[in-house]
Formats: C-alpha cells, structure tokens, sequence
C-alpha cells in the first residue's frame, strides 16, 4: 500500500515538473500531463490519503466526480451525512483543495439575500456548505435555501425588487447565471424535502474500525506534502480549455436495464449519468469522439461510478439498506429478543443496550436508529418528548437489490443488441473499445 502511494506521489511530481508553458495567444494550449492518465481517478485516491483523508477514499472520490460535474450543463450535487466529527467536513475541505479557488464558493453561513447581492460568479461554480443549516432551511419565510434550489432547478437566479425613494420608486433586477450544483454537509439523517430530492445522500463511515484507522493516523509523526499544482492545472484546463460534451452511446439501454421502482430514480439516473460524464471528461485524452466532437464515453465511464455509487442510489430508493442500518435492525431483534421486561424494564430496547452492542456510542447510534427509523425498519414506542428512546423492528428489511446493472450485464445487453442490428453507431464504438467483457472493476496499482 506504501509502495504504491509512493509511486503515484513521484509519478504526480513528474507531471507537476513537466507542467505545461505558458504559450503565445494563438498557440493551442497542451493539456495537462495529469490528463494523459487512464485511471486518474485511483491516482486521485492515492493523492487524497497522502493528503490527510482516512479511509473514505470512496466519499472522496464521488465528491470529487461531483466538483468536477460543474464544468457541465447538469451538474451533480451531493449531501454529506454523518455523526458529529465523523469527518464529513474534513473529506469535502481535503477534497476541495484539489480544485483551484475559482471553482468553488464556500461558506459556513450567510445572510439572508448575501448570493443575491454578492459580486462573484455562480456559472460553472460549486457552492460547498459546509453545515446545512447555513442554508436556513428550517425558516420557511427565509430565501436562502429557496435561491439555492432555484439555482440547482433552473440553472439561474432572477431576482427582483422596489429601489429608490417615495415617488420615484423603480424597478432593480439581478441575473446570477449558472449552472452551478450544492455540496452540504449534515449531521441530520434527513434534511428539507425539496433539497433531499436535489441532492445525492453519501454517508461517512461511523464504524469502530474507521474510528481506530484514524486515531492510527493522528499518532503518526510523519507526514506527508501532496503537489497539488498538477491537479489546479488539470481543473482549470477542463474549465477553460477542454471539450466538455460527452454522449453516453449505452445511456438508453441503462435506463431499460433499471427497475422504475420509485419517483425519485427520475433525478438520480440524472445525476448518475452526469457522473459518467464527468468521468469521461477527465479522462477525455483516452476516448474516441464523435462527429460533432463530442466525448464518447465507456463502459469502463460507468463501472467507476456503479463502484462508487451503486449502493446509494438503492438506498435513496429503499431498494436495499446500508451495512450499518442493517446491522442496526439486526441489533435491535436480538436484544429484543433478551431485553424486554429485563434490563430494559418495559417493552423496547434502549439506544444504550444497541450501542453497547455494536460496541459504538450512545449518540451515534441513535442516529443509527433514527436513519433505520425513516426506513420503517424499526418504531419508537415511546411518545413522550425527552424519554429515553424504546425501539422494536418494524418493516422486513429489503433483499439487497442493484438498481444499477451490473457492468458485465451492460456489456451482455450491449453486445446482443449489436448483434441483433438494433442499435446506433455510438454503442458499437464503445464495444469495439474492448468494452464488452468489462466486469465489475476493483482499485488496482497506478
């Protein structure tokens, strides 16, 4: 792992030196050596731990997807949940410093109407919260959060209002352009409705052993310095320079293969499929293009971003749990099966007795408990406010189900479909770049 980690920092190094020149007005600028890499997304990993991120390589990565989506039309955005210092806002701040300052804004709070008035640009931008409730969603009267999601909607704001002086009173309007997307962190398990369906739900790992890998890294002395200049210089080519069109050739067969087993996949096939073509940007350098010069994305496009968002696109759906609301659920039967009417004295089972448990503490896991709640997989019996909580099961949990195929089955679908003559050029493009046998993929060497 060491090894490894080391070879990608010097490999980083060797493009940070090679570095493209500064050219005259009329030369074509060359892109960045970072971009000449096949699998910029494991260099990315590599670089993130080095730079301080412990274990949620996979967050990290998706959030990274989700920065670079800005470049588009339709960007992705995504709320970060998890428990007090779970590291949610951690991961999101390492992360963001791979990106140069003019690609993000970000805030703690703000005023009322402050991205009305403020003088910076949102096209192309992302705004990073980083608590939820500096968007004020809970003041139904309040405009933040409307702004907000008026800007992920809509692409822009327009806002109007009375100026000047009684008797001579006109009209101000105020454009701010997009598109711009939202990342937010949150301690909640559930945040407003209007901005739970915009966003995509990622959770931090709140587990005993995330726990002591990062107690592990904070006694360690050493440290290591991550050359971010090849990844500022990567971003600002994709933001000035670079194509950003993509076209998914597979897109159509995708959607037959997913199950329509709720509204909400509407706005998640959206934002997978910006995913895709995020990645595909990034790796622009080492896919075909189209006619009108687009981006042809792969299936290897795809089988990144199934690995990294697969489980939480059926979770969004209730079409499977997470491993921890599961193992929560499980907790919860087997205590109940030894607890009630003993230790607990009454019927139901303490969040103490869960914590104890899943050897987690108390809060944590009546987070636990509260994100099994919103599944309907467990019950509060008790009624009364500030009452120690009395849990018991409550829906079956769900078999696990991918609502995202497979890779391979992509690729079988595909295939068949080219050998029956039913599909266009773009699909046998990406099958004759040696896409057809894809499996699901694992994080190999650089």
């Amino acid at each position: 792992m060491t090894d490894r980690l080391d070879r990608s920092a010097a490999k980083l190094d060797e493009w940070a030196v090679s570095a493209p020149s500064e050219m005259g007005a009329t030369a074509q600028p060359r892109p960045p050596g970072l971009a000449e890499s096949p699998a910029i997304m494991d260099l990315f990993k590599d670089a993130v731990q080095l730079h301080g991120v412990v274990g949620e390589t996979a967050l990290a990565a998706t959030v990274y997807l989700a920065l670079t989506s800005r470049v588009q039309d339709s960007p992705v955005s995504i709320a970060v949940k998890g428990p007090s210092s779970s590291g949610k806002s951690w991961t999101i701040e390492k992360t963001a410093e791979f990106f140069p300052r003019e690609a993000v804004l970000e805030f703690t709070s703000v005023s009322e109407k402050a991205l009305i008035h403020t003088q910076e640009s949102f096209k192309h931008r992302t705004l990073i919260f980083y608590e939820v409730t500096g968007l004020r969603e809970s003041a139904e009267d309040n405009l933040t959060s409307y702004f907000v999601r008026t800007l992920l909607s809509e692409g822009k704001l327009v806002y109007e209002s009375t100026a000047g002086t009684p008797g001579n009173f006109y009209t101000e309007r105020i454009e701010k352009e997009g598109p711009t997307n939202l990342i937010f962190t949150t301690t909640k398990t559930k945040v407003h409705p209007e901005n739970e369906t915009r966003c995509m739900s990622l959770n931090t790992d709140d587990s005993p052993e995330q726990t002591k890998a990062i107690l592990q890294r904070l006694a360690r002395e050493d440290s290591a310095v991550v050359d971010l200049r090849p990844w500022l210089q990567l971003q600002r080519w994709l933001q000035i320079e670079a194509e950003t069109r993509v076209t998914i050739p597979f897109a159509e067969e995708l959607a037959n293969l997913i199950p329509p087993v709720a509204v909400r996949l509407r706005r998640d096939f959206l934002a997978v499929l910006a995913l895709i073509r995020a990645h595909a940007v990034l790796h622009q350098l080492t896919r075909d293009r189209n006619d009108q010069g687009s981006i042809v994305a792969t299936l290897e496009d795809y089988d990144v971003v199934r690995d990294l968002v697969a489980d939480v696109v059926s979770e969004g759906v209730d079409a499977t749990v997470s491993p921890s609301v599961r193992e929560t659920v499980e907790a919860v039967v087997a205590l109940g099966e030894t607890l009630v009417g003993k230790e607990s004295g009454e019927d139901g089972v303490p969040a103490a007795a869960v914590a104890q448990s899943l050897k987690i503490d108390k809060s944590n896991a009546g987070r636990r408990l509260r994100r099994a709640a919103d599944g309907g997989y467990v019950r509060n019996l008790e009624t009364r406010r500030f009452r120690p909580g009395r849990w018991v099961v409550g829906d079956p949990i769900p078999e696990e189900v991918d609502v995202l195929p497979a890779t391979a089955t992509l690729a079988r679908n595909l295939d068949t479909t080219v050998v029956n003559g039913d599909s266009g050029d773009g699909c046998k493009v990406a099958l004759e770049s040696g896409q057809a046998d894809v499996e699901p993929r694992e994080e190999g060497e650089v």
